[in-house]
């Protein structure tokens, strides 16, 4: 008997229903808050890679923090010179 009332189950025609469901977020959105996501993730990882102290032990971050040191973050030789010229015009100043 439980087997007829399975099957019986089974090949029950399914209603139809002629309305979509409501989105949950408004179409018009979804694109903004994607973008948004993504923006946002990819901002965290610079951060966390780039400029998060993770203290003063070595750590798999260091090698690009030592590499982007290296090349985008250092001082023209011409800007260079000028903070060392108007570090020796301080201390000549702290010492008179």
């Amino acid at each position: 008997r439980n087997q007829n009332f399975a099957m019986s189950r089974r090949n029950a025609p399914r209603p139809k229903f002629n309305v979509k469901p409501e989105p949950i977020v408004l179409p018009a959105w979804h694109r903004t808050i994607k973008t948004a996501s993504h923006v946002l993730a990819a901002g965290s990882i610079v951060y966390f890679v780039v400029f998060h102290d993770f203290g003063p032990q070595e750590h798999c971050f260091t090698p690009i923090r030592n590499f982007l040191n290296a090349k985008l973050f250092r001082l023209s030789p011409e800007d260079e010179q000028e903070v060392n010229r108007r570090v020796q015009l301080a201390q000549q100043q702290q010492q008179q």
